[in-house]
């Protein structure tokens, strides 16, 4: 796919990964639709944007009528989107005892609700016969067992799925579905929101972090070569693929580790 003069709509352009993907599409010469809640990132990374008709479309997904005058309001605005990238989410370290219903409502919304609906109402936007896509930002959560994150991962597992068998639907009209497995990222604010923060965790661990940049340049190829599938950091995919093989030494290991993390005022 060739991303010079092509429109883009990206959903959590404001922060973190988004705020890169804006950058390193801008850098192709895509036209961006930038979705995010705070106005005032949007507007500076607005101002940094090098290729023109950029355009701003403030709300949040997580609520769903703010998610439907938004919705209008792209659909009024736009008339080809070549491009759509799922980009905004929240998560979630929540116990089981610690979750709420505000907390579930709220993060389902967001990570797998809001995808799922933006990409039917937006469908009709992409062009036909011609190259065009749909990205979803997923994440190792929705591939392995996560005591701890069950929330979180049920939300990833959702939209993991879907990305899967919209990739098979798509082919069909020649355009692609590309789903990023992500790793943890280094410098963001992406758990800024989490209810129940993880603490304690070893050095090691935050080393295993990977650079917002460096992921956002290496979503950018995937989408230029319209692959199905990336998982970053590359040996994450090693991970996946032995958890699944060695699937009863996973489970064993994973509820070791985790009565070993869990706080002694929980067990």
């Amino acid at each position: 796919m060739n991303l010079k003069g092509k429109t883009a709509l990206l959903s959590g352009a404001s922060r973190g990964l988004g705020h890169a993907l804006a950058l390193a599409l801008d850098a192709r010469g895509c036209r961006l639709c930038l979705i995010a809640r705070d106005e005032a990132r949007l507007t500076a990374l607005q101002q940094q944007l090098r290729t023109p008709g950029s355009r701003q479309y403030r709300g949040d997904l997580s609520d769903p009528k703010a998610r439907a005058c938004l919705l209008q309001q792209i659909l009024a605005g736009e008339s080809r989107i070549d491009l759509i990238i799922h980009c905004a989410g929240i998560g979630s370290h929540s116990l089981l005892e610690q979750l709420s219903s505000e907390e579930v409502q709220q993060l389902l919304q967001l990570n797998s609700v809001a995808p799922l609906e933006m990409t039917a109402e937006l469908l009709p936007l992409l062009p036909a016969d011609e190259s065009a896509g749909i990205v979803f930002v997923g994440s190792m959560a929705g591939e392995l067992i996560t005591p701890g994150m069950s929330l979180y991962s049920a939300s990833k597992h959702a939209l993991h799925a879907f990305s899967r068998a919209a990739a098979f639907e798509l082919a069909e009209r020649g355009h692609f579905s590309l789903l990023v497995i992500l790793g943890a990222l280094r410098d963001t604010e992406f758990g800024a929101a989490i209810r129940q923060p993880l603490t304690g965790q070893p050095d090691w661990y935050r080393r295993l972090d990977v650079d917002p940049r460096q992921t956002a340049a290496r979503i950018v190829k995937a989408i230029e070569k319209e692959q199905e599938k990336l998982v970053i950091p590359r040996w994450y995919g090693l991970v996946i693929t032995l958890s699944r093989l060695l699937s009863p030494f996973t489970r064993f290991l994973t509820r070791y580790a985790f009565r070993q993390a869990r706080p002694k005022s929980d067990q």
